[in-house]
This record gives structure tokens, C-alpha cells and sequence, in this order.
């Protein structure tokens, strides 16, 4: 089981500084037997690199929101008797599994972190400055100084991991639905968006599994930030297949035409790409229908009427009706897929 945390946040934008070289020393030694100055300063220190890495322990980019400058170590510098200074220390800045890392001043993607324990060098430390005792130089004043470490800004944004997206209406049980497939505790009320934030779960068959999404259910006009808005719709865009989820409790041929219409507007709005992913219908809510033969007719009726090509579930989630065989086919079609 995985939850999101309640705390969740899903970009932040963060600037990066490397380390800069220490400077070279100047410095120089008398011997009795040689009538001048021998130069033996020594070089300085490299400055730190700035790395990203994926850890699967972190599932938000709050700490991001709360710290926002990330610098390096800088190397020390060089002293007398040809004496190297010593590198600045590396800085490792932890990300979420699934970070999508862009560098603001030119918009390219630096690194997707697609899998744990990914490692990337996002800023390099500055090179060292060189001692006198390598220039020979005897000008007391030279002074080889140390390179500024290079310096970006980037903004990342955490794109969830899961194999399979539920979205629908508010209500629609969702959250229900992912709560009785596996062991996530997404909040139940009855009350609109009680899924506030993205939820995952891994649904486990034997030997076999695949991890789920929930989502804040959309509204009308979510494209133009009405609710909660379609922003965390983004989280669908690796899913290999989309859930969704319609109330069926009240029979209601047009209210059911009307949700689906409105969920299919809001996720084009979004992106015509995502829009276009395979989705399957899952009629919820049937534990609350006794009339089941007017159920069957109904549900075939208006599937005929919209002309949908794809699959379609009748289920419910609080009974398990058809939850368990809506499981298995999900992961055959993601075996194949």
C-alpha cells in the first residue's frame, strides 16, 4: 500500500548553485643553498557537484516549497609547501520517484526519474585554481583564483507512477472503489471532493499486481478552474489505462449521458493526447438497484446510444459486484499492453 501524503505537492521550482574552486596559493620557500624564492603554493579544491537523485521514501515535493536554494561545498584553497586544498563536498538532493526535472531559462528536460536510485549531475563544481609551485612563477602577487561552479534553475513536477487512472465525478465512489481493490485509504463522505489529493494503491492478485490512481473528481468547467480544476490531471498522463467511474445509484439516463460527457470535455480540455488513452466505463453503485433486469437493459441501452466501443463494468464497490473479474482483466490487458 501506498498513500499519498496529505501534505502533497507536485511542483517546485528551486535554484542550484555548484561549488566554486579554492584558489591557488601563492606561497614561497627559502633554501640556504639557492640565492631566490622556491614557489611551492598549492592548487585549491575542486567545488562540489550538485546531483538529483530518485528515493522511493519520498512521495512529495513539499520540502522543495520550504527550502528553495541549494548550494554546494566549495573547495578550499591551496596552501604553502605545494599543498592542495580538498574538494568541496557533493551535494545529493533527494527527489520523488517520478520527477520530471526542466531547466527554466532553456525549457529542456534534464532527466525524467522514471526508477529508483537514478542519479544525475545537474550543476558542476568549479574548477581549482593552480598553486605557483606548478606556474613557477615568482611574482608574489599572481593569484590563480578558483572557478564559480555552474548555476541553474529548474522546475520539477511529480508525475505519479501508476499502471491504471480512476477519474469521474465527484461522488461517483472512487474513492470507494480504490479502497476495496486494495489497501489505500482514500477518505469516503458524502460530501463533493472528499479526495482532496492523489491517492495510489496496489491492487495484489497472487503472484501479480499493479498500482492505481485516484484522483479529485472533476466538475464542469474544471478546465477553467471551477472545483478543484484539472491541474492533477496531469497524474494520468503514464497510466496505461483510465477507469471511469459512473454513479449509476439513481438510473438516470440523461444525469449518467451528462457525466460522461463532462468528464470526456474536461480531460480533452486538459490534453487531447490523454483524452485519447484507453478507457474503460464502470458502472457503479448497482447494489443500490433491485430491478437488475432493468439495470442490464438500461446500461445496454445507453451504451448503444453513445456508441461506446470500448469495455464496460457493472459493478459495486461496497459489495464486490464485479470487482473482482474488472481486476483480473485490468491485468491481462496490462500484461499485453
Amino acid at each position: 500500500m501506498m498513500n499519498i501524503n496529505t501534505n502533497f505537492i507536485d511542483e517546485a521550482i528551486i535554484s542550484i548553485k555548484a561549488g566554486t574552486g579554492g584558489n591557488g596559493s601563492v606561497a614561497f620557500r627559502k633554501e640556504n643553498a639557492i640565492h631566490y624564492k622556491i614557489p611551492d603554493g598549492g592548487d585549491g579544491g575542486n567545488g562540489g557537484d550538485v546531483w538529483l537523485y530518485s528515493d522511493k521514501a519520498i512521495n512529495t515535493l513539499l520540502c522543495f516549497k520550504l527550502k528553495r536554494i541549494y548550494i554546494a561545498e566549495s573547495g578550499t584553497n591551496g596552501k604553502r609547501n605545494s599543498c592542495s586544498g580538498k574538494k568541496g563536498k557533493d551535494m545529493l538532493i533527494k527527489t520523488p520517484l517520478g520527477t520530471r526535472v526542466t531547466d527554466i531559462k532553456t525549457n529542456l528536460l534534464i532527466i525524467d526519474m522514471s526508477f529508483v536510485g537514478q542519479k544525475v549531475l545537474v550543476a558542476k563544481g568549479g574548477l581549482h585554481g593552480i598553486g605557483n609551485s606548478k606556474t613557477k612563477t615568482t611574482n608574489k602577487l599572481q593569484k590563480n583564483k578558483g572557478i564559480p561552479g555552474e548555476t541553474c534553475d529548474i522546475h520539477m513536477e511529480l508525475m505519479l507512477t501508476a499502471d491504471v487512472g480512476i477519474l469521474g465525478l465527484p461522488n461517483a465512489g472512487k474513492s470507494t472503489f480504490i479502497n476495496s481493490v486494495s489497501k489505500a485509504k482514500s477518505k469516503v463522505a458524502s460530501y463533493s471532493f472528499t479526495t482532496a489529493f492523489p491517492v495510489l494503491g496496489v491492487v495484489q492478485l497472487y503472484n501479480n499486481r499493479f498500482i492505481i490512481a485516484d484522483i479529485p473528481g472533476l466538475i464542469e468547467d474544471a478546465s477553467n478552474g471551477i472545483g478543484l480544476g484539472i491541474r492533477l490531471l496531469k497524474q494520468l498522463d503514464r497510466c496505461s489505462l483510465l477507469l471511469h467511474i459512473v454513479d449509476l445509484k439513481h438510473m438516470n439516463e440523461s444525469l449518467i449521458y451528462k457525466a460522461i460527457k463532462t468528464i470526456n470535455n474536461e480531460l480533452y480540455q486538459y490534453n487531447s493526447l490523454t483524452s485519447k488513452k484507453h478507457c474503460w466505463l464502470v458502472f457503479n453503485k448497482v447494489d443500490k438497484i433491485t430491478d437488475k433486469a432493468f439495470l442490464i437493459r438500461l446500461v445496454d441501452r445507453f451504451i448503444r446510444r453513445i456508441e461506446w466501443k470500448s469495455k464496460y463494468y457493472i459493478a459495486s464497490s461496497i459489495n464486490h459486484i464485479g470487482i473482482k473479474k474488472l481486476c483480473y482483466d485490468i491485468l491481462y490487458y496490462l500484461s499485453m499492453h
